[in-house]
Parts: structure tokens; C-alpha cells; sequence
């Protein structure tokens, strides 16, 4: 956020508006169970509408529907991390590491699900892709998407980066790391994208519901 108000000729008033909708934001965390990224994304956007000069009412009330509309998916590399934190057993985690499968997770308000069980690194990118497109096929096509990496900063902005460019060319897409407190449950190799697509949408308040 504070990046976002330095790089843009915000007054300080329209800046104290974004650094409240982000209090707000983290406020709730723990209500619409928002990961860290998904947060990024709500900030990124909310700090532009504040620019615009937009009300502390509108802006709180944009903020708000854009953490429901946020979406994050999260690859993990290996299930063996999650069996030393308990979260998952170790006989699990070495037989789906010997079958070289792994999950993708992402966070819903009753707390992070499973949404599907990939075997390759080609199959993560391809349902990464498949996601993105999804929720940039409707409306303006704009919005926000941070791909996030642990120890693998160098493939996801040489390799991941353009494949998402491919999928939602009128997006802003950049790249961070891993929140440390996902990052520490699921080991090295993880990587991640959160969205925020079309902020301005008012349809669906949760778009993998569709």
C-alpha cells in the first residue's frame, strides 16, 4: 500500500483512505480466511479506487466485495512438509510423493480446500492458466494477479509470468513471495497465484462458485 501511494501523486488524505480500507481488509482476515496474497491484490486495487478520489463509504464498501472476489491458488512441490506439521500423515504425503502427485489448495471462508491433484509441473501451470483464464473471460478483462514464489523466484518470473501474460493479456500481473507463514507448511518448490479479476464487477460474490 505504501508503495502504491508513493508511485502515484495521492494526497494525504486520499492515502489515509487506502491505509484505512487496508485495516479493514486485514481486519477480516480471519472472517473471509484471505490469504496474504489474495490481501495484496484487495490493496493493489483499493489503493488505485482511493486515487480516484472515490468516498470512504465506496471505497470501504469496494474493498470489502473485492476480498470476496479474490481468489488464490497455491502448487505445492512435495506433500512432505505437510506431514511434519501435522497436517497431514506421513504415510500420505510418501506415497503421493512417490507418485509424484501434489494439490493445489486455495483458501475459502471455511478454510482452505483442496480443488484438484496434479501430477507435473506442466499440469500445474495448464490449471494455473485455466483459472486465470477463467476469471478474466467476463468483463473488461482487466484486474490484478501476483504470482508467488518460495525458493523458485527465477522460474516463476522467467517461465510462469508470460504464461500468465498469455491468458489475461490486459492484466496487471506481477510476482512476490509466499507468505512465510504458508511457505513454512508447504515447503520448497511451492508457488502460487492470487487474483482480483474486473475489481469494479459487482456479479458474483464468489467466482469459483460459477
Amino acid at each position: 500500500m505504501v508503495a502504491a501511494c508513493s508511485a502515484a501523486p495521492l494526497t494525504r488524505v486520499r492515502c489515509a483512505f487506502a491505509g484505512s480500507i487496508l485495516q479493514l481488509v486485514t481486519r477480516r482476515r480471519a472472517e473471509a480466511r484471505a490469504g496474504s496474497s489474495r490481501l495484496a491484490v484487495v490493496a493493489r486495487a483499493s489503493a488505485l479506487v482511493a486515487h480516484g478520489g472515490t468516498g470512504i463509504a465506496e471505497l470501504t464498501d469496494f474493498a470489502r466485495a473485492a476480498l470476496l472476489r479474490a481468489e488464490e491458488f497455491i502448487f505445492l512441490e512435495r506433500l512432505e512438509y505437510l506431514a511434519r506439521g501435522g497436517r497431514l500423515s506421513k504415510a500420505g504425503a510418501w506415497l503421493g510423493d512417490a507418485l509424484g502427485l501434489a494439490p493445489v489448495v486455495s483458501p475459502f471462508p471455511d478454510g482452505a480446500r483442496k480443488v484438484a491433484l496434479l501430477r507435473n509441473p506442466e499440469d500445474r501451470i495448464k490449471f494455473a492458466c485455466r483459472q486465470v483464464k477463467r476469471a478474466f473471460a467476463t468483463g473488461s478483462g482487466r484486474g490484478y494477479i501476483l504470482a508467488e514464489y518460495t525458493d523458485n523466484r527465477a522460474w516463476v518470473e522467467a517461465t510462469l509470468l508470460s504464461r500468465l501474460r498469455e491468458c489475461a493479456p490486459q492484466a496487471e500481473i506481477a510476482a512476490g513471495p509466499l507468505s512465510l507463514t504458508t511457505g513454512v507448511h508447504t515447503g520448497p518448490g511451492t508457488w502460487g497465484v492470487a487474483m482480483l479479476a474486473d475489481p469494479h464487477a459487482t456479479t458474483s460474490p464468489d467466482p469459483r462458485k460459477k
